[in-house]
């Protein structure tokens, strides 16, 4: 894969058959909707009932990607100024394990972070930057699909996805 760079590069999550990985904050329940069958940018969990904005819960789904690619993004900017670092999944989140080097502190951290942007800022301007700029997330990037289940709902006939084990929900996810 091309090298990522923070600020270079775009996360587009990509539907499996026109569903999309949800997860709420609140229970943590993580299920899939059809995004051609919502009609409002609102939806609540199926499980809890809690309710926010579609983007708030997807972004939840994803956002153990997202963090990756930041940590990516990151190690790859040090790179450029010689700090060699590996990215070490920790029970909550990543972490830079570094390598060549004791750990910085904060301060060494925005030396190395200033030196590196302006070598980023020269490659990109001398177009000598090789990177990608777009990342792809599927659907079997965040969850196992052959976990789950169609499922048809009585009120409103929209199909939604839920786990195997957890398909006694509460709430509609398409209606209010």
């Amino acid at each position: 894969m091309k090298k990522i760079y923070p600020y270079f590069y775009t996360i587009i999550p990509v539907p499996k058959d026109d569903f999309m990985v949800f997860r709420c904050l609140k229970c943590e329940e993580t299920w899939l909707g059809n995004i051609k069958q919502f009609s409002t940018n609102d939806t609540r969990c199926p499980y809890c009932g809690h309710e926010g904005n579609l983007n708030h819960f997807y972004e939840t789904a994803y956002l153990d990607k997202v963090q990756y690619y930041h940590y990516e993004s990151l190690k790859n900017l040090l790179e450029l100024v010689g700090v060699k670092a590996n990215i070490q999944k920790k029970e909550y989140g990543y972490d830079l394990d570094f390598i060549s080097e004791k750990e910085p502190d904060d301060e060494a951290l925005q030396v190395y972070l200033t030196k590196a942007y302006t070598i980023l800022k020269k490659l990109a301007e001398e177009n000598k930057l090789d990177f990608t700029s777009n990342i792809q997330i599927n659907v079997e990037d965040v969850i196992d699909v052959s976990e789950f289940v169609l499922l048809k709902l009585n009120c409103c006939g929209n199909l939604m996805m839920v786990n195997s084990n957890k398909q006694d929900i509460k709430y509609c996810i398409y209606c209010k």
